[in-house]
């Protein structure tokens, strides 16, 4: 999806093909002369020009040291650009201020006065097949048989549009956003003898699923194939009679959507998830998952405004903290995954939400010393993250290129010498990474 301005960007496959050796020489001595020819050209024009010669009017950079403050290089840090997916950064650390450190996402489980059983969502994003599974082990050595399984998606509203999210797309980070999901409202396929059946043996491949997947007609891999949180709601209450089945609850009736009423339904048992707060943020940030990173900030919104949670309200709830706590304004946030354009920051309001996100850097991708976020999307690819070392000084920096074809990645290396350069300028002190 992006771009890069380096010379050699992979290695070919060549078909053998016999020649004599005095033809293998002069060919390889073409080659030789050819690159060497290239590489002269292309060094003075790219790899030796300054850093602010490599830059476009929608590119910005911004290293600073986290000591002291002091900026150790800067290049259009105040212009608005695209984010893309550092944005799940701004998303996380509002997390863990709105809902806490030590959150944890929970489902509900009643019984009506006829017998059926009624399961109520939260928003979950880690509500996996193994976590329904427990659930449904403990239903069913409570509850030994149910009519009807009813599911409520309540708490988040209907319709939650996330901009920026294709419609109709089964590509897993489109998926689509709601208050009862299992499974990140993907299934991961192959096909085996003509026909679908599922690639992890902790996933049933339900008739549910099995439909709307033969509809698309993929040919393996993590397909999202929910059209809706209404559909969402539905499959993951099939999987729960799946479970239940299979550890002893009989279920005589349908999966249909419902509502707990207060003071008609009995509460039977809350599961409590699993992963905490920073186990779902560890994941989003390493794996870039969309989905959890908005259902994350409805989760906000509902904790910040009250149920039902929507995009408005989580929105909101993430500005609000970004400009009233983090004292950054002007930033622009529509949505909490980076997929919208719309999005908008600076590298230096990037580098206000790192300065505070720094105890959580362990949760991020780590590379040698370098701990990260990157961002892509068509025309758009960022970068953003610390330099942590056991003593010394700590770095924080900020690449976006919102210019076609231009990677992060071809910057950094200048970022880096930059870096080593101020460090061998400074005393040694104490290092400390927490969390």
């Amino acid at each position: 999806m992006t771009g890069s301005n380096l010379l050699i960007t992979g290695k070919r496959r060549v078909a053998y093909h016999s020649f004599s050796f005095s033809r293998a020489v002069r060919t390889v001595a073409v080659l030789a002369t050819a690159m060497v020819l290239c590489t002269v050209a292309f060094a003075p024009a790219f790899a030796e020009r300054p850093l602010s010669q490599l830059l476009e009017p929608g590119d910005s950079v911004l290293v600073q040291r986290m000591d002291d403050g002091r900026v150790v290089l800067a290049e259009n840090p105040d212009t608005l650009l695209v984010p893309a997916s550092i944005l799940k950064i701004v998303t996380s650390l509002a997390a863990f201020e709105i809902l806490g450190k030590d959150f944890r996402f929970i489902t509900e489980f009643y019984t009506t006065p006829g017998g059926d059983l009624i399961i109520k969502g939260y928003g979950d994003p880690s509500l996996v097949s193994e976590e329904i599974e427990a659930a449904a082990f403990r239903i069913a050595a409570m509850v030994p048989s149910v009519g009807d399984i009813l599911v409520d998606a309540s708490f988040f509203a209907p319709g939650i549009a996330v901009p920026g999210r294709k419609i109709g797309s089964s590509q897993p980070y489109d998926a689509v956003n709601g208050a009862l999901c299992a499974n990140y409202n993907t299934v991961n396929v192959t096909r085996k003898d003509g026909r679908y059946v599922s690639a992890e043996p902790q996933t049933p491949l339900l008739d549910f699923a099995r439909r709307r997947i033969a509809r698309m007609d993929p040919f393996s891999g993590r397909v999202a194939f929910i059209e809706d949180a209404s559909a969402a709601a539905l499959y993951a209450g099939e999987l729960f009679a799946w479970f239940l089945e299979k550890h002893g609850c009989h279920v005589s009736g349908k999966v249909a959507c419902g509502r707990v009423e207060k003071g008609r339904d009995t509460l039977e048992f809350t599961h409590v998830s699993s992963s905490a707060l920073g186990d779902n943020v560890e994941k989003l940030l390493r794996y870039s998952n969309n989905f959890t990173a908005n259902q994350l900030l409805l989760a906000c919104g509902a904790k910040a405004y009250g149920p039902p949670a929507d995009l408005a309200r989580g929105v909101a709830a993430v500005q609000d903290y970004v400009k009233t706590v983090l004292a950054i304004d002007g930033m622009k946030v529509v949505e909490g995954s980076g997929l919208s354009r719309e999005n908008r920051m600076s590298a230096r309001m990037m580098a206000g939400v790192l300065a505070a996100f720094e105890p959580y850097a362990g949760r991020m991708r780590v590379f040698g010393n370098e701990y990260y976020k990157t961002g892509t999307l068509s025309g758009v690819n960022t970068r953003a993250g610390y330099f942590l070392y056991e003593d010394g000084p700590r770095y924080l920096f900020v690449v976006m290129s919102n210019t076609p074809g231009r990677s992060a990645d071809v910057l950094m290396p200048e970022i880096r010498k930059r870096v080593e350069s101020d460090r061998r300028q400074t005393p040694a002190g104490p290092g400390e990474l927490t969390d």
